[in-house]
């Protein structure tokens, strides 16, 4: 499960997440901390990756190239940089990477014009090794659930990468309600502190 960290050296908050077994970290953009403190996640507290999927395809979470390195990151030895998060099933899946090397790093979805025309993910590193014919290259995170199945209807893609399909098939998930439960978890708190009785009614 990522886990939300607060910057020493500046303002502002990242996530690390451990990502097909490496630790990934995401810069956070301040309406995805708003989100994250108004369904009652704090510095140091854990949440569920599926949220982290929504704040990344909405473009609140995002690891740019390389992702944020704060220094407090950089410090830790070796061996504390594999941080263990409970497994979620289900989850790491639906999460785009790049479909050469499985790295997050600045994905773009790239229109590769080969024998077949193909679809794919690649990051940063992949693209410049891709020496076959490229008709676009387009940042992964500027789609949204209509712009890419219309761009994959459009291009006729005799090859879709299955990277693709999964990411195509997170966009479609509907997540609101998850973010309705921890509001919901969180709300007995606020009427707590607010003077009404804890086995008062929520709405």
């Amino acid at each position: 499960m990522p886990v939300l960290h607060e910057y020493m050296d500046k303002d502002g908050y990242y996530i690390l997440a451990n990502m097909n077994g490496n630790v990934v970290a995401f810069q956070l953009k301040a309406e995805g901390h708003e989100k994250l403190r108004d369904a009652g996640i704090e510095v140091g507290q854990t949440f569920s990756r599926f949220l982290l999927i929504d704040l990344y395809k909405k473009g609140d979470a995002y690891t740019h190239k390389s992702g944020v390195t704060p220094p407090e990151f950089r410090q830790q030895k070796a061996e504390q940089l594999q941080i263990e998060f409970p497994p979620e099933p289900g989850a790491e899946i639906l999460f785009p990477h790049c479909s050469n090397c499985r790295s997050m790093k600045d994905l773009h979805l790239i229109e590769i014009m080969d024998k077949k025309r193909c679809a794919k993910i690649l990051c940063s590193d992949c693209r410049p090794r891709n020496r076959a014919p490229t008709d676009s290259s387009i940042p992964l995170q500027l789609f949204t659930r209509t712009s890419l199945k219309h761009f994959l209807a459009d291009s006729q893609f005799e090859i879709i990468d299955p990277v693709v399909t999964d990411y195509q098939k997170s966009l479609d998930m509907e997540l609101e309600d998850k973010w309705l439960q921890l509001k919901r978890k969180k709300k007995p708190v606020q009427d707590t502190l607010l003077g009404k009785k804890p086995g008062g009614s929520l709405f």
